[in-house]
């Protein structure tokens, strides 16, 4: 008896800890994607968690939020939340904000069987067509929202309607809506315009101007965010909402109405928020909660946190519980109250009747001369890149970060100085950036590889958009209008912005003065000879130091002055950077590496394509046309329009050193760890299981991407393509042609075979950058194809339900799997290096004149290894598919191809090992990173900035010098 009665007393002690256990909830959202909407969105659900543990907290426990960020992307949502699941061990996941982020996580939650309050994202599809048991959403639908305005536009009987809309799921279901239902309401009226530019980087100007001459009688546009505030600007300055009625989604939101401020178009029916407007109880009572806290106003954003966060405490209560099943049950049919009135979580498609407010606001042909607008601006940024490129070899990928801060000082300095005086200030803050950046960081490794300088300029751009977020915070800033030049002059019977015709004027302007500079002076004799041959010029005597530093300062000037004298065509954003920067180095490719005149030929090329494209109704194929026009470019023309055939390149950073075998040691320390990785499923936690297999998914990327790039000398900015093309054939053969899962494993990788082999006949024909940019262009034209063709690719939100079989659903068999898998492809990528095919490669890298003499032929082996590298990437993306469950676009996005060369870089190119080891160590800095410190953008490139400076030959270069490797 007193042995039962200690054990019984053993196992209340053991059972009290959990009673007084926080609840959790896991909160991941696009924090530093979205920051105006969910800066807000946070400060609510704090709000809410405040007030519930004030109250005792729910069954007598605290509720606890764990945030994380996901990043934006399905795959690495997935990720954070099987890190939710699996290591905190939440009993609620919550959040997100795009469409096939929400889809994703709704896709996992199912098959974890884990509750999903899927706040924010605002698909039809996440409730309907793709609606599972445990996935609710708080916000009301595309649909639903877009039902609230065609009743207002049904009474206005307007007959001719124009459409805009961001061209991604959101814009395109809007559309898709609003068409339908206002068709039932108004059977009379027509189409007859539509435009839907890409998210993001919409050419307003042109927009206008082609909606302008389709005379409609009334708008219905979808547009948000920066993207409003450009097109508010440019309609207002045109005349276009004269007389019109425009419709706009979600256009009432503080959130992406605030910044407008007395640009606000009067008489627009929108969807939104007008907070000091509404006197219900339930919103005063939250008003000033919400003021006293925090104080400030409440966004849109804000009531949806307070609320979902709300709606998990209600739920729980129901259900005396915090179990999943009883959770699910409990928040059907739920009653509760909310910032908006009481609101119900239906039965039926577990959609909350959370609403939004519909009311009016208030105030308190020439598409050529657009294409010369938009090439003026474009000319600005790419002429600085172009000189930086041409003499430093510098792929300066913060050229975009120092346009931005343009930016964000003249907005900040207009205040006080006025514009034209905040424009002089920006230009030279950012001038004085340059040189800092350039002596303190660039001149250090100026001896380096000139890639690990990429690398550089990469972990800069992480830095330089964490400090603007800290700097200014996340909401986009819409600066002032030109003194003297905010009016129209009407040309051809339509309205033209009198600060276009300035820009028109500006460019060449600015074209003149930098061939004068150029011709005319001694310094821009020496430029032009380090442009065409660098190590000659320094050979004869030239100060290169003095003559990097000086050309660093000059384009970083006209990389500010190009920011600040777009501040008054659109707002200040923390997106911008990495938009400007793809345009620019279209611009100075296809105009040829330093090349003045070829920078300015190609800015209107590409000004004016652009234009035409959305004036003749084409706004969707502006999502790639400047890279179809590159890519046209680089075929016909390899050194760009006006550009020479690049100078060999010598010197120290020139040398291509052999890859060293891999000594006896070495290979035996890598057999334990493979033993060590197989043993792991057996102590490991499931999420140390989801990380390990994202490492070693990524090494096998890494591997592959380095095949191409350290035997073969061939640099791709778009290797992502073949790694995305992988995981799109695997989840094509699973869902469409409905092929056993293992099956389409091993099919899958075949797109990514002839994908490569495709895009490989073409780009063995260049070399350097000229090769890596025509790399990029293709990547970005599949990524064009696969984002919009939604009936096979499912458009923006991807393809969902792409899980592994039965066998190997569970973490440790999928694990073992990628294991084998990864190993094996690595193994026969590193035997292929030193195999007669490997060792003919790196002739035709070394010296391909040499190669061909004695019977090599060099392009056909470069071929032949961008097939078997873009198979590789596409086994590691098949891989990828099946461990998130879904693929999204941005798997061959521009952004993974650049994660893929960092990983490259960090390992070392002239390492056999080192791109596995520096996958390793990216893939896990940015999932520790990133949990840990809320700037973790800034911190992971401060991380990578320390780790060029100090091991510039990689990490696993720097290994091969430490006392234990020898």
């Amino acid at each position: 008896m007193k042995l039962r009665n200690l054990v019984l007393a053993a196992g209340i002690l053991a059972a009290s800890p959990a009673l007084g256990q926080n609840i959790k909830i896991g909160e991941l959202n696009s924090y530093k994607v979205f920051p105006a909407f969910l800066e807000p969105y946070k400060k609510g659900m704090e709000l809410a968690l405040e007030e519930i543990n004030n109250n005792g907290g729910v069954l007598g426990r605290k509720l606890e939020l764990v945030t994380r960020d996901d990043g934006g992307t399905p795959g690495d949502a997935v990720r954070v939340a099987e890190e939710l699941i699996s290591r905190e061990r939440v009993n609620v996941l919550m959040g997100t904000f795009a469409s096939n982020v929400g889809l994703a996580v709704a896709n996992l939650a199912n098959q974890r069987k884990v509750l999903f309050l899927a706040s924010e994202p605002l698909t039809d599809k996440i409730v309907w067509e793709n609606g599972n048991r445990y996935t609710f959403r708080l916000r009301p639908s595309t649909y639903m929202q877009v039902a609230m305005l065609v009743p207002e536009a049904a009474k206005l009987k307007k007959k001719r309607w124009a459409i805009v809309y961001p061209n991604y799921e959101y814009g395109q279901s809007a559309t898709a809506s609003f068409k339908k239902l206002l068709s039932q309401a108004q059977p009379g009226a027509e189409f007859v315009a539509e435009q839907a530019p890409a998210l993001g980087k919409i050419d307003a100007g042109a927009v206008v101007q082609a909606l302008a001459e389709a005379k409609p009688d009334a708008i219905f546009s979808s547009l948000f965010a920066a993207d409003l505030q450009k097109f508010v600007r440019e309609g207002n300055t045109r005349g276009l909402f004269r007389n019109t009625a425009v419709f706009n989604l979600l256009a009432g939101e503080p959130e992406y109405l605030d910044p407008l401020r007395d640009e606000t178009p009067e008489g627009w029916w929108v969807t939104g928020y007008p907070w000091s407007e509404i006197a219900t109880p339930e919103h005063r009572k939250f008003l000033d909660a919400y003021r006293k806290r925090w104080n400030d106003y409440p966004r849109q954003g804000s009531v949806v946190g307070y609320t979902a966060v709300h709606a998990a405490a209600a739920a729980m209560k129901k259900a005396n519980a915090v179990e999943t099943e009883k959770l699910v049950d409990a928040l059907k049919g739920l009653r509760m109250s909310s910032p908006f009135g009481p609101i119900q979580w239906r039965a039926l498609d577990h959609q909350s009747t959370m609403g939004a407010y519909v009311g009016q606001l208030a105030k308190k042909g020439l598409q050529f001369l657009n294409g010369l607008a938009g090439a003026s601006s474009l000319f600005l940024v790419a002429a600085g890149l172009s000189l930086i490129f041409g003499v430093t070899r510098i792929v300066n990928f913060a050229h975009g970060s120092l346009y931005m801060l343009g930016m964000y000082v003249a907005v900040w300095a207009a205040g006080s100085l006025g514009f034209w005086a905040a424009v002089l200030v920006a230009t030279a803050t950012v001038a004085l950036f340059g040189l800092a950046v350039e002596t303190l960081f660039l001149r250090r490794i100026y001896r380096a590889p000139e890639l690990l300088q990429l690398l550089a300029t990469f972990a800069l751009v992480l830095v330089v958009r964490d400090f603007a977020l800290w700097a200014w915070g996340p909401e986009d800033m819409l600066g002032p209008r030109a003194p003297g030049l905010r009016g129209a002059v009407e040309i051809a019977g339509r309205a033209f912005p009198q600060y276009d015709l300035f820009l028109i004027v500006l460019g060449p302007l600015v074209f003149v003065s930098l061939h004068l500079l150029l011709r005319k002076t001694r310094w821009g004799v020496l430029v032009r000879a380090a442009t065409e041959d660098r190590e000659m010029a320094g050979a004869l005597g030239v100060n290169q130091r003095w003559l990097f530093t000086g050309v660093f300062v000059l384009g970083a000037a006209l990389a500010g002055l190009g920011g600040a004298l777009a501040v008054p065509r659109e707002p200040a954003s923390l997106e911008v950077d990495l938009s400007v920067i793809s345009d620019a180095f279209v611009v100075v490719v296809v105009g040829g590496l330093g090349s003045i005149p070829g920078a300015f030929l190609a800015a209107l090329l590409i000004g004016e394509v652009k234009a035409f494209c959305i004036g003749l109704g084409y706004s969707k194929i502006t999502l790639a046309v400047e890279f179809i026009v590159m890519a046209i470019v680089l075929v016909l023309r390899p050194s760009g329009l006006l550009g020479r055939p690049q100078a060999l390149a010598r010197g120290p950073a020139a040398l291509q050193p052999m890859l060293e075998q891999v000594p006896s040691k070495a290979i035996l320390g890598l057999v334990a760890l493979i033993g060590v990785l197989a043993a792991l499923p057996v102590f490991a936690a499931d999420y140390t299981l989801v990380l390990m297999g994202d490492i070693l998914v990524f090494a096998l990327f890494a591997v592959s991407l380095h095949f191409i790039m350290g035997p073969g000398g061939m640099l791709s900015f778009g290797h992502a393509a073949y790694f995305g093309l992988g995981a799109y054939g695997a989840g094509l053969a699973l869902l469409r042609l409905e092929l056993p899962m293992e099956l389409a494993l091993a099919l899958g990788p075949l797109l990514a075979l002839a994908g490569a082999t495709l895009f490989g006949w073409f780009c063995v024909r260049l070399s350097g950058v000229y090769l890596a940019m025509l790399t990029l262009a293709l990547a970005q034209i599949a990524w064009s194809v696969a984002f919009q063709w939604d009936r096979v690719t499912g458009g923006s939100n991807g393809l969902i339900g792409v899980w592994p079989a039965d066998w190997l659903a569970s973490k440790a068999a999928y694990y073992s799997l990628t294991l084998a898998t990864c190993a094996a492809g690595i193994v026969f990528l590193w035997r292929a290096a030193y195999s007669p095919f490997g060792y003919a490669l790196r002739a035709g890298r070394d010296s391909p004149l040499r190669a061909d003499a004695i019977g090599i032929d060099v392009r056909a082996v470069q071929w032949a290894a961008f097939a078997i590298a873009g198979a590789a990437a596409g086994v590691a993306g098949a891989l990828y598919a099946f461990s998130k469950g879904s693929i999204s676009p941005e798997t061959l996005s521009v952004s993974r191809s650049v994660d893929g060369l960092v990983m490259v870089l960090l390992g070392g190119v002239q390492t056999l090992t080192g791109p596995a080891w520096g996958a390793a160590l990216f893939t896990w800095l940015e999932d520790s990173v990133s949990r840990s410190i809320d700037y973790w953008r800034a911190a992971l490139g401060a991380v990578v900035l320390l780790l060029v400076l100090g091991f510039p030959q990689g990490i696993a270069g720097a290994a091969k010098r430490w006392p234990f490797s020898r």
